[in-house]
């Protein structure tokens, strides 16, 4: 039979997306090349960050963060304290977000264990949650970290809705949440927050278990 479609879009990539009676389709019209650059053994590749200079982060699902470059030179890891090497450094289960923000900040999220933060000239910092700390991460469970064009930090929790980096004066770090300052922030349906991004007028869009928020 002959396929129904009812609506179709074009984004600003050239792709078509069109649905039909119960699916959603994507059209590519380009043809890519690519290139499988190894950096361990049988090793998932987790999260994914490439900075303006080349320079690529990848977590792992070992907890490690590689360093690699495009033309697939040897790869380097994240150590203990924040420094490239050889050798490889787990720094707990995995790697599910790698960010590095306008400041030179590697933000690295981790699935169970929270956030491990290298800011340039300091030690690595461990971010977490604290029952007894409301401006604490709101959950240890992080799946996405961005930078809005406010330069804005935003993680996405799952299992504590969507948290933004306050920087204190003495340099500690609070995260605003639904445990203190977001007190109309819909907990109840979007604490499972997946997925972070922004469009290019401003808006920001929140991929959760229960659809999609947007805010700006």
């Amino acid at each position: 039979c002959e396929p129904s479609i009812d609506r179709k879009f074009f984004d600003y990539q050239g792709n078509m997306w069109f649905t039909s009676t119960h699916d959603l389709t994507l059209v590519n019209f380009n043809t890519h090349r690519f290139q499988i650059i190894p950096i361990a053994s049988k090793r998932e590749v987790r999260s994914v960050c490439a900075l303006p200079s080349g320079l690529v982060y990848a977590g792992l699902n070992n907890g490690w963060v590689a360093s690699v470059t495009p033309d697939g030179g040897t790869a380097q890891f994240v150590g203990s304290t924040g420094e490239l090497g050889t050798n490889p450094y787990a720094f707990s289960e995995k790697i599910y977000a790698i960010y590095h923000d306008s400041k030179s900040r590697l933000w690295m999220g981790d699935r169970v264990h929270g956030i491990y933060l290298k800011c340039p000239g300091n030690a690595m910092q461990h971010l977490v949650h604290d029952d007894k700390d409301k401006y604490s991460l709101g959950d240890d469970h992080i799946y996405d970290i961005f930078e809005d064009s406010q330069h804005r930090i935003w993680v996405a929790t799952y299992g504590g809705g969507l948290n933004l980096v306050q920087m204190m004066p003495n340099g500690k770090i609070r995260f605003l949440s639904s445990r203190n300052v977001f007190k109309n922030y819909p907990k109840e349906k979007f604490d499972r927050v997946r997925r972070i991004t922004e469009t290019r007028d401003g808006l920001l869009i929140a991929s959760t278990t229960d659809g999609l928020l947007v805010f700006d």
